[in-house]
């Protein structure tokens, strides 16, 4: 696992859910794009982290950095097809003004 600080933009609406372990949990697509190229990322967090992206009213569009540890995982596509996703579990985050 490695650790990454990146900042990049919500590419979608949170929409939080609940586990079987009865944990909150949301799932979000950050974008990443420089003038040589463009990265997503899958980030997931959980519990208060949750509660705070919410407070902060954390949507599609919204301009952040965020710190976590990053591993590159199989994800399976609705097609049936593995692909590869880069997921990062947070840590922190905050806002930037938009450019």
């Amino acid at each position: 696992m490695a650790l990454i600080q990146v900042t990049g933009y919500i590419t979608d609406n949170l929409a939080p859910q609940t586990g079987q372990s009865g944990r909150p949990y949301v799932r979000f697509e950050l974008l990443e794009r420089t003038k040589n190229w463009t990265q997503f990322y899958q980030v997931w967090a959980w519990d208060a982290d949750v509660t705070r992206l919410m407070q902060f009213k954390v949507k599609k569009g919204s301009m952040i950095w965020l710190a976590g540890s990053q591993r590159l995982v199989d994800v399976r596509m609705k097609d049936g097809k593995l692909e590869k996703k880069l997921k990062v579990s947070l840590n922190d985050f905050g806002f930037l003004p938009k450019q």
